[in-house]
């Protein structure tokens, strides 16, 4: 009995807005362990962790990264995107889903085109 009034007692306690934000913060401290996470947030499509490094800034969507600025991966964005437009006698329009802060918008203006879209699907990001 007493055991079970002190269960309701702490799970009372933790629904408290400062015990909750302190959980919460606890969590991403462990979870991120060793970076810098400079913000976290929740959209209606996932959760958004922003993470720095020296001047660089990762940004991961549900735990995956999806974009690196100002200095990406230049190699992978290079492959990702040459490649595709190599096999394209005159590409022209461009339509980018997500992803192309990246550095991706950048090798493709490398080309003659004559019109890029980019539409980000998070609008939080």
């Amino acid at each position: 009995m007493v055991l079970s009034i002190l269960l309701a007692f702490l799970f009372a306690y933790s629904l408290l807005p400062q015990t909750s934000t302190s959980i919460h913060r606890s969590s991403i401290r462990s979870q991120w362990k060793g970076l810098n996470v400079i913000h976290n947030e929740n959209s209606i499509y996932g959760n958004i962790m922003v993470v720095k490094s020296g001047e660089q800034y990762t940004f991961f969507t549900d735990g995956v990264p999806s974009i690196t600025t100002p200095v990406p991966d230049i190699s992978f964005i290079e492959d990702f995107v040459h490649f595709p437009m190599l096999f394209h006698y005159k590409p022209e329009s461009i339509l980018i889903l997500n992803g192309g802060a990246g550095g991706m918008i950048h090798e493709i203006l490398k080309y003659p085109v004559t019109r890029l879209d980019y539409v980000e699907l998070d609008p939080l990001l």
